[in-house]
């Protein structure tokens, strides 16, 4: 059962979604190394909008939304 979605600080991030879009990125060894990847070629910020782009419309398996704000926030303090 997912956690209610409040606006505010969730385990160092802005909201629910957002912590778990960045714990993704963390335990999902493909989406890890190939985040590691485009980061180092292009920059955060073209790795947010491509990262957002490939995952469009996608969800974790508890309901977090893969989406640009959510891509760009777990990505601020990669590594």
């Amino acid at each position: 059962m997912k956690p209610e979605k409040k606006q505010g600080d969730y385990n160092g991030h802005r909201n629910w979604n957002a912590w778990r879009i960045a714990l993704e990125f963390s335990n999902n060894p493909s989406l890890y190394r190939m985040t590691c990847d485009l980061v180092d070629q292009v920059g955060i910020d073209r790795a947010a909008a491509t990262l957002a782009d490939e995952l469009s419309g996608r969800q974790t398996s508890d309901g977090a939304v893969f989406n640009r704000t959510a891509i760009r926030l777990a990505l601020r303090h990669w590594r």
